[in-house]
């Protein structure tokens, strides 16, 4: 967390999330690599990368994840992760990727 010691300081943070809300507020969509960058999957896997992480189940392309049932990738994720499904592990994902770009 970031210490703040004056009204300067306090005034520059805020506007530092103000930006950072703003352009997220802008993004209209976000691909998988900026969803889960190397750091959460390594923190949360045992991959490297989002990439390695879905081809441990079969996923070499969008079309893949498309046809890929979603019992196996939530089994998947269940057996190879802490989360209990993959939009539980996407939120976390998101909740980092917001508190990044938010400077928090």
């Amino acid at each position: 967390m970031v210490k703040v010691t004056g009204f300067k300081e306090l005034n520059n943070r805020l506007n530092q999330i103000s930006k950072g809300a703003q352009e997220l507020g802008a993004q209209k969509q976000m691909s998988f690599d900026e969803l889960f960058p190397d750091s959460f999957i390594q923190k949360h896997t045992p991959s490297e990368n989002i990439s390695a992480f879905l081809e441990g189940v079969g996923v070499k392309s969008k079309e893949d994840f498309a046809a890929l049932p979603q019992e196996d990738l939530e089994s998947y994720v269940r057996s190879t992760t802490k989360f209990s499904t993959f939009h539980e592990m996407s939120q976390a994902a998101l909740a980092e990727v917001v508190y990044k770009r938010l400077g928090l």
